[in-house]
């Protein structure tokens, strides 16, 4: 079966389809890296996304139910060069595009991954169809006119219902108390707080400072997301009202969200990090390290220096902010995904989370 990947700009290339058919529609990212297919499509901040992989080869470890960020498919599509049919030694008990039929997750192998990602690269992170069905392009274009319509007029339709939103966990004893705002955590978030004894309670992005605050937290923390960065003005209100009186840490979309309460100006990039292989640099240090991250949005070090923030971690390809504390104010930022709770100390210059 034959499928599309029609951008809004009229670009399109065409490739066998697999897991599902019909059309989908979001915004066409570029995701670098050799491992996380299945993770990436599960989690909850790549909603509303089709998910372009510059690997060659995709799905050699298989798939695994266990590795889920999320009880469901979060991706709109995906679109890879070629499909691994067979798994490594110590992969999951099913190939990665058993998983995406299982799940009816549609996809196109066989593309031009390399030259779509350099198409994202030179023209921007835009809207694109990807769809099964025979039409013209003029047609395909209309289609996804009406669904970018439907879908980024209403935030709501990025949220994730269910496990995340009322995910709670109370340690056998001690331990800190961290209240979550959750725009779209994965399950390795929560795990990550379980691992070290921290008791959370997470909420969507509505929750009102006041009622963070009847918590006593010892944190709060704003989770990745995939909502347009503009689009969340309460919960900038709300980061706004905690600074100054609770220790307050971003994720991704969230570090946006903080630095935006800080009164500094996020800005959309034209191509945003989207991987598990982003290298940062810590800028007192210059250690290095290599990265997850899923965002779109730019930080620039003078508009955070004026808002009496400083710099702690820069990306060493193009030079962007990774991580940002403001210390008078105690509030913290990351746009890569912590892979411990030293690094969200570390982040965090030794203020008390």
């Amino acid at each position: 079966m034959k499928g599309r990947l029609i951008f809004e700009d009229g670009t399109a290339f065409e490739a066998e389809a697999f897991g599902s058919h019909g059309d989908r529609a979001g915004v066409a990212v570029a995701f670098a890296g050799g491992a996380g297919f299945q993770e990436a499509a599960t989690t909850p901040s790549y909603l509303g996304r089709i998910l372009v992989f510059e690997r060659p080869t995709v799905g050699a470890c298989g798939a695994d139910e266990a590795w889920n960020e999320s009880d469901r498919v979060c991706a709109e599509g995906v679109v890879c060069r070629e499909l691994s049919k067979s798994v490594s030694d110590g992969g999951g008990p099913m190939a990665f595009g058993r998983f995406c039929e299982s799940r009816q997750l549609l996809g196109l192998e066989g593309a031009p991954t390399r030259e779509i990602a350099a198409h994202i690269r030179s023209r921007g992170e835009q809207w694109a169809l990807l769809t099964t069905e025979e039409s013209s392009l003029k047609s395909h274009l209309a289609r996804l006119a009406l669904l970018k319509t439907q879908t980024s007029a209403n935030p709501d339709k990025y949220r994730v219902s269910g496990e995340a939103l009322l995910a709670s966990w109370r340690p056998a004893g001690g331990g800190a108390t961290a209240v979550v705002l959750d725009i779209g955590a994965g399950a390795s978030f929560y795990r990550l707080l379980k691992r070290h004894n921290i008791f959370w309670r997470a909420f969507g992005p509505r929750m009102s400072a006041e009622e963070i605050l009847s918590i006593r937290p010892d944190a709060a923390l704003v989770s990745n997301g995939a909502y347009p960065a503009d689009s969340l003005p309460g919960t900038v209100a709300t980061i706004k009202s905690l600074l100054g009186r609770v220790p307050v840490a971003g994720i991704g979309l969230g570090a946006a969200l903080v630095a935006s309460a800080l009164g500094a100006s996020p800005s959309e990039m034209k191509s945003g990090h989207h991987g598990v292989n982003i290298p940062v640099a810590n800028v007192a240090t210059g250690a290095l390290r290599i990265t997850e991250q899923n965002h779109s949005v730019a930080l620039r070090a003078e508009d955070l220096r004026r808002r009496g923030g400083e710099t702690l971690y820069v990306n060493t390809i193009d030079g962007s902010v990774e991580g940002f504390v403001h210390r008078r104010k105690m509030a913290a930022g990351a746009f890569f995904e912590p892979d411990g709770l030293e690094t969200i100390q570390e982040l965090t210059g030794g203020l008390p989370l």
